[in-house]
């Protein structure tokens, strides 16, 4: 049976050990977390029970001999007594895994594989870091641009819209037609609002204020 210990954050060991059916088990050791246990603290007595114990004597009559002499004979006393027994005494004691852990691996019973917690955290604030811009990226795409009262999100969905109303008018033109006025629905931060366009023109004057800004969060 192998056991191993591994710090896998600041505040977590985890504690990995193969029986000898090879079944695998895993235990994780917080930092400050506090358990309870029961542990022996001597020995006490304990009523376990009564027993007769002889404390004397006494004389009965038991008869009369030949001369009408009485006879007389002695017969213990007993008297019923409490038995007593030393027991292990126990009590809840509470302990710190984590600090019997660290005293372990010290001593050399165990081997703890330790973080480099410099390194750790250093890594943890870059991925914070990175989550944190990601994070602002997404509002700022999500707030995107006003457009005639509408914030309109500067998303993929949107500008696959604009990219069908083009495709949508190209065709209609090539049938002497056009598909404007036209409204569009477009993606916002709380949903879908229609925007109306009355003529190609305006539509390419949203169209290209919605591509340029988009475009900034890919340079």
């Amino acid at each position: 049976m192998s056991k191993t210990y591994k710090q896998v954050e600041l505040d977590l060991v985890q504690s990995f050990e193969t029986n000898e059916d090879g079944q695998f088990i895993s235990t994780n050791i917080f930092r400050n977390e506090v358990q309870g246990r029961t542990v022996q603290d001597g020995t006490e007595e304990v009523l376990v029970g009564t027993e007769q114990v002889q404390t004397g004597t006494e004389s009965i009559s038991v008869g009369f001999d030949e001369s009408g002499v009485e006879l007389f004979e002695e017969v213990p006393i007993f008297t019923e007594q409490d038995v007593f027994e030393n027991q292990p005494k126990y009590i809840e004691q509470s302990y710190s895994p984590w600090d019997e852990m660290v005293a372990a691996d010290l001593a050399g019973d165990i081997s703890v594989t330790w973080l480099d917690e410099a390194v750790y955290t250093a890594e943890q604030d870059a991925i914070a870091a990175q989550q944190a811009t990601e994070a602002a990226t997404k509002a700022a795409k999500m707030l995107g641009i006003a457009y005639s009262g509408v914030d309109v999100s500067l998303t993929e969905a949107n500008q696959n819209g604009l990219a069908a109303v083009m495709s949508g008018e190209a065709l209609a033109v090539d049938f002497g037609g056009s598909i404007f006025p036209l409204n569009f629905s477009a993606e916002t931060a709380t949903g879908f609002q229609t925007i109306a366009f009355a003529t190609l023109a305006d539509f390419k004057t949203f169209a290209l204020s919605f591509m340029s800004a988009r475009q900034q969060f890919f340079q």
